[in-house]
């Protein structure tokens, strides 16, 4: 399934902070597979074209968009003991700035994980400065800074994501957009066009959307791993099921108005996922 707006090593902390033992098969620039082995949450192997380990990570580490698989399997305990040492060396190609180049990571949301003991280092430091100013499911962009420089705040970012110590998720902002959006959608179909067009609307999409994204089932949100995409998908799966499903003149009015009546904020989100 493809992932988006989501960096590699984001979705590595989420497997780390699972401690998912397994597989993560990706494909990113160019159609080149990565294979990453975990162990209970640790990183045992990494291979990318013809680079191995550490040199393999940094070459795939700030991909923010491919395709993702995960296969469970259990492997022998054997970290990859210089996988602690390479996060400061990522952190050097870190894209900044994040809010600028990537304004869409902003949306997403912090949740914390059991702390587990770290190498004391300065940046580790750093990290623990700025867990200590996360709340339970913070949005990242709402995270206050406190006395740490802009390079400081997104070093102890990357170094807590890297460690798997924060979970990154768009279910609690885009997710909840999404949401309402359908909400809002299907509101004025049912004023427009009668509650039984809306019923047959709502389980289209609902069977649409299942195919696109075969994991899912209804009253569950996505899996974080995957970033923005499926959010995407639920979008743009919404406005081709308007085709589907009683008068087309009708249900591209409906949606058409239903977005002229968000935030521009909101709106830009969506037509972000409708154009691109």
């Amino acid at each position: 399934m493809p992932f988006k707006n989501i960096f590699v090593i984001q979705i590595l902390g989420i497997l780390i902070a699972r401690k998912f033992s397994g597989i993560a098969n990706l494909v990113v620039e160019n159609n080149n597979t990565a294979l990453i082995w975990l162990e209970k949450g640790m990183v045992v192997r990494v291979r990318y074209s013809n680079l191995s380990d550490n040199q393999a990570l940094k070459a795939i580490a700030w991909h923010d968009e491919g395709e993702l698989s995960l296969e469970m399997q259990v492997f022998p305990y054997n970290p990859l003991e210089s996988y602690t040492s390479i996060i400061e060396e990522l952190l050097k190609d870190a894209p900044y700035p994040i809010s600028t180049n990537y304004p869409m990571l902003m949306n997403i949301v912090i949740s914390r994980v059991n702390l587990k003991p770290l190498k004391n280092s300065p940046l580790s430091l750093i990290g623990l400065t700025l867990l200590g100013q996360i709340d339970s499911d913070t949005q990242l962009s709402n995270i206050p800074k406190g006395n740490l420089s802009s390079q400081e705040f997104w070093n102890g970012f990357w170094y807590l994501t890297c460690n798997g110590l924060i979970m990154c998720d768009y279910a609690k902002s885009i997710g909840v957009l999404m949401q309402q959006f359908q909400d809002k959608l299907t509101a004025k179909m049912e004023k427009l066009m009668g509650p039984h067009i809306t019923q047959a609307y709502i389980e289209k999409l609902e069977q649409n959307i299942s195919h696109h994204c075969s994991n899912w089932k209804k009253g569950q949100t996505f899996d974080p791993v995957y970033g923005t995409s499926p959010y995407q998908v639920w979008v743009q799966t919404m406005q081709a099921t308007t085709l589907q499903i009683g008068s087309q003149t009708l249900q591209k009015r409906c949606f058409r108005s239903t977005l002229s009546a968000l935030s521009s904020q909101d709106s830009d989100v969506i037509h972000n996922f409708l154009t691109k």
